[in-house]
């Protein structure tokens, strides 16, 4: 196992129904960035598969590489090495006249939606940009109108202009743009992080509903756990640029297996105050380590409470150490 990033992973096991049901399969992916001061591994080599018609959460700290799985995903950024398999189609390292066509199957809700929308178009020239760039329809009136209407926003407003607008109604725009061209799959990048808790709520409901009515597959990807449970089918853990537990929603909640995870769940606050109140928290020590910086054994053991010799030497596999559920921690080994 030293020196071995991963063993086996979701998406390589290609024998089960359920992979062969993947829409969109990530397979070894490594994005990483040359620097002055060394190589930059936002993403060390994850394997990720989503199901046509479910939500992935992705969830983990800022800097942990999510944002760019999804940016390499439709093209902005070109990965080191793997593979990015849409429905059956290599996509990685695609130019971007070659990712034209996928456009109607691949979308992107950005984060921040102050900067994702161009402030000298009005709101009818954004949504309707995608059908003049792939289609040629200059006039698309009413299929604007329509997505207006299906996003929340009242389509009289369509020749307004981004600043006219609040931060949710803002993301509903973005939504409406990429739901322009029917996809199939759609990379939400923290869509409601910089929104008010109310308008969260809001935008959330809304993405749920517009799954189930269209039949999308989402990609959810956000830092908040709170969040990720509320929208995911499953969900998975990302640390330094790698997945370290991946399980459906219920049990990875009930019963994480990495100590990250642990982590990551004990600082979600619980409604209960009485609860909140005598439940401890877990406060991860350390500093995490440079994404430049060549790491001897796991990732995670210079900030892990639990971590134990083993730890030092062997980098751990990411295995299903339990019926669809898989950590890449020697823990539940040693366990066993």
């Amino acid at each position: 196992m030293s020196g071995s990033t991963y063993e086996s992973s979701p998406a390589s096991e290609t024998t089960t129904s359920t992979e062969s049901a993947a829409i969109l399969r990530i397979e070894g992916l490594k994005v990483h960035f040359p620097t002055p001061r060394g190589t930059v591994k936002a993403v060390d080599g994850i394997d990720l598969s989503i199901q046509k018609g479910e939500t992935l959460g992705l969830v983990g700290e800022s800097g942990c590489g999510k944002s760019t799985v999804a940016r390499t995903v439709v093209g902005l950024v070109h990965p080191t090495a793997g593979r990015i398999v849409l429905e059956g189609r290599e996509i990685q390292g695609l130019s971007a006249r070659e990712m034209r066509p996928l456009r109607e199957e691949l979308q992107m809700v950005f984060q921040d939606p102050y900067a994702s929308l161009n402030p000298r178009m009005t709101v009818a020239s954004i949504i309707g940009e995608p059908f003049l760039i792939h289609r040629g329809q200059r006039d698309a009136d009413l299929q604007i109108c329509e997505l207006m209407s299906l996003v929340g926003l009242d389509p009289s407003m369509r020749r307004r202009y981004p600043h006219e607008f609040s931060g949710g109604q803002r993301q509903r725009i973005g939504l409406a743009r990429a739901l322009a061209l029917d996809p199939d799959v759609i990379l939400l990048d923290e869509p409601v992080s910089a929104l008010d808790v109310s308008v969260q709520a809001q935008v959330m409901n809304l993405l749920d509903d517009l799954k189930k009515r269209l039949g999308l597959t989402y990609l959810f990807i956000a830092h908040n756990l709170a969040v990720v449970r509320h929208m995911s089918d499953r969900v998975a853990v990302m640390y330094l640029g790698r997945i370290v537990e991946l399980a459906d929603r219920d049990e990875i909640y009930a019963n994480p297996m990495h100590p990250y995870t642990e982590a990551l769940l004990s600082a979600v606050p619980v409604p209960d105050p009485v609860i909140e109140a005598t439940r401890e928290r877990i406060r991860l020590e350390g500093e995490i380590p440079s994404p430049t910086e060549t790491i001897v054994g796991c990732p995670f053991r210079a900030r892990c409470p639990k971590a134990f010799d083993r730890c030092a030497t062997d980098v751990p596999a990411l295995k299903e150490h339990k019926q669809a559920h898989w950590s890449a921690c020697h823990l539940p080994e040693e366990a066993s």
